[in-house]
């Protein structure tokens, strides 16, 4: 009676879970340990979006016996990134959009994760600048923080490249991006009235680091 295991079928509605509502969750589950071992789980957002996921996860932390807080595979489907941002703090991040796909391995701490996988943007805006998607490969280096590579973001007829990294437990990022042709009447930034400009931004390259917020 101390110590049950207990096995079955989970159902709930509206669902709240790291500062966001989420809509219905459904999973067949067994508990153990202070653990929620979680196979064929499903969470759908409201409007469409979903999270689908099995794996352990710790049902509360930091955990006395310093074991792993989640060890899981996750795949998310149109979630907007407004969402996300709550959940891992960052609600001056100047990021928007939706997560239209991504593919994750995540293991150790819930705030300070390690473990890869892939993820895809779209109808998005980055620092005031619009895009219509970014897609990369993700890499969570235990120690809050995610670097992401191979980067490659449409935006109109252009395309840029480049790599991130991001760091949530210490509020800072940095980000390098290259792009061979960029047609600068799609840039939001060289917009100015009453002079429109147009042409072909070649061999753009941008560097730069800093906080996330505050964030004008």
């Amino acid at each position: 009676f101390s110590a049950p295991r207990i096995e079955g079928r989970f159902t709930g509605d509206v669902m709240r879970a790291w500062g966001v509502v989420w809509g219905r969750a459904t999973g067949a589950i067994s508990i153990e340990n202070s653990y929620l071992n979680l196979t064929d789980g499903r969470i759908d957002y409201p409007g469409g979006g979903r999270v689908l996921t099995s794996g352990r996860y710790s049902l509360g932390y930091p955990r006395a016996d310093h074991g792993e807080e989640i060890h899981a595979t996750i795949r998310a489907e149109q979630i907007p990134l407004q969402a996300l941002r709550t959940a891992f703090g960052l609600e001056d991040w100047p990021v928007d959009g939706v997560l239209a796909a991504a593919d994750l391995t995540l293991r150790g701490a819930y705030e300070k994760p390690e473990g890869a996988g892939a993820m895809r943007i779209e109808r998005g805006t980055a620092w005031k600048e619009p895009f219509n998607s970014v897609a990369g490969d993700l890499r969570f280096e235990g120690d809050g923080s995610v670097r992401l590579q191979r980067i490659e973001l449409v935006k109109g007829a252009g395309t840029v490249t480049g790599t991130a990294w991001l760091s949530w437990a210490g509020d800072a990022f940095s980000v390098v991006a290259d792009s061979a042709g960029l047609p600068v009447e799609e840039i939001a930034a060289f917009r100015f009235e009453g002079t429109p400009l147009s042409g072909m931004l070649r061999d753009f390259r941008a560097r730069g680091s800093g906080s996330f917020g505050p964030w004008p």
